[in-house]
């Protein structure tokens, strides 16, 4: 961040910035808010965010959020990245304002080309699923590798991934790796899990050019066998799971002469699913949730769910959060761990989770409320502390912001441990999120 401003602010400005930045630091916020009350009437947009920070938060200031929205605005028209950021994720989530994607990639792109790398990362995904862009897989890679190669983890794990796969580049496992090995280093378990996996390729890879002749015999039958339906079957009634899941696929659709077969492509999907494959697993759930071709039994789902969900399936993730929200299938509602469910999902790149997020997300924050205002005695104060807990437990960004900041300035429920306050930003930053976007 410093290097953005040095290069945007006059030296005054700078000095003053950084005197901000230290009274906010250390809950100075009369001090802090005096330095921003006097850059904003100077017109600095240092200063216009520094005050949209806190009067969004109503952090020595009464809470105002469409006044700071506005603040965001007028510095992020200075060309000031945090609030040209700020102003993309308004417009991602419809903060004080309407859902405008296009509008958000507009500022994320304004940011990421000076350099933002939660910018770069988000334009990225954009690019990616085509939200308020043209869907360009080479884009998304070229926005995840500047974000990657400023550290990233999940820039890194999606550029892994791209690799991986050949999805919008050449295929390069050798490349794969190393972003995936990044990003696994700082802690992300999707990249984690990709190298795993992608481990085990390159090694059965190597063994076949080092003349392994099991393995090089594999490989060419892998690489020459006609992909007919009678292959697939042979090869599915082996054991082999994605033989049987191509074969439920091709069951599920019909294919040339062979007709379609709801039931047979039921039976292997099971049997893939069962061997662990995550596709399949997410199929039959959704099969066993709405009753498509098999009995309606959502206490399956949630099994089936569970074990894609372990396997990093955004999907498997997402639905079973809307099992456990509603408490279906032999399941106790439990907003919380739906809400870890729906954070994953999200973070996964699942769309339709964000909204979920706030949803569930804001419910438990007003129970929050509920319980913190109407503590009287220590056992309750200490009930509503640990709801907030859990709820930063979740790895919900807004509450693990809070509860930062809470351990930071202390308030009645939370002693001040700057300790604490650390290690909780710490894991902001380890999810690709700085303070000054989520405060």
């Amino acid at each position: 961040m410093g290097a953005l401003l040095s290069t945007a602010q006059p030296a005054a400005a700078q000095t003053d910035y950084e005197l901000f930045g230290r009274a906010y630091a250390d809950a100075d916020y009369a001090r802090a808010l005096s330095l921003a009350e006097a850059g904003v009437a100077r017109g600095e947009a240092w200063a216009q965010n520094g005050l949209a920070i806190m009067t969004f938060s109503g952090t020595g200031v009464a809470k105002d959020m469409a006044a700071a929205r506005a603040l965001y605005l007028r510095a992020a028209e200075q060309g000031f990245a945090p609030a040209q950021h700020t102003m993309g994720n308004f417009f991602d989530l419809g903060v004080e304002g309407p859902v405008d994607k296009t509008a958000a990639a507009e500022w994320f792109r304004k940011a990421a080309e000076q350099g933002w790398t939660q910018s770069q990362f988000y334009l990225g995904r954009y690019y990616y699923a085509g939200t308020g862009v043209e869907r360009d897989r080479r884009a998304a890679h070229d926005w995840f590798l500047k974000a990657a190669e400023q550290g990233h983890p999940k820039a890194q794990s999606m550029l892994g991934y791209l690799l991986h796969t050949g999805t919008g580049v050449e295929k390069d496992l050798t490349e794969a790796r190393r972003w995936y090995e990044a990003a696994a280093a700082q802690g992300n378990e999707t990249a984690q899990k990709n190298l795993q996996s992608l481990r085990v390729t390159m090694a059965e890879t190597a063994a076949a050019d080092q003349g392994d002749t099991d393995a090089l015999a594999a490989l060419d039958r892998l690489a020459k066998a006609p992909r007919t339906v009678a292959w697939y079957r042979e090869r599915a009634e082996a054991g082999d799971a994605e033989a049987q899941y191509v074969l439920a696929r091709t069951y599920s659709r019909g294919h040339k002469d062979l007709k379609a077969d709801p039931a047979e492509a039921i039976r292997w999907y099971r049997a893939a699913a069962e061997q662990g494959h995550t596709k399949p697993q997410v199929l039959l759930g959704y099969a066993h949730q709405t009753g498509a071709g098999v009995p309606k039994d959502l206490a399956e789902a949630a099994r089936l769910y569970r074990f894609a969900a372990a396997s990093g399936s955004a999907t498997a993730h997402f639905n079973l959060g809307l099992i456990l929200e509603k408490g279906e299938g032999g399941e106790q509602p439990n907003p919380m761990e739906a809400l870890r469910h729906f954070v994953q999902a999200q973070e996964l790149g699942q769309e339709r989770a964000e909204a979920a997020v706030a949803r569930v997300g804001n419910a438990l924050m007003a129970q929050y409320m509920e319980l913190s205002q109407s503590a009287e005695t220590s056992a309750e104060r200490a009930a509503a502390a640990a709801h907030y807990m859990n709820l930063a437990e979740t790895g919900w960004t807004s509450a693990m912001a809070g509860l930062a900041f809470s351990y930071r300035r202390g308030t009645e429920l939370f002693n001040k441990d700057i300790r604490k306050s650390v290690a909780v930003y710490e894991r902001l930053v380890a999810k690709g999120h700085t303070p000054s976007a989520v405060v």
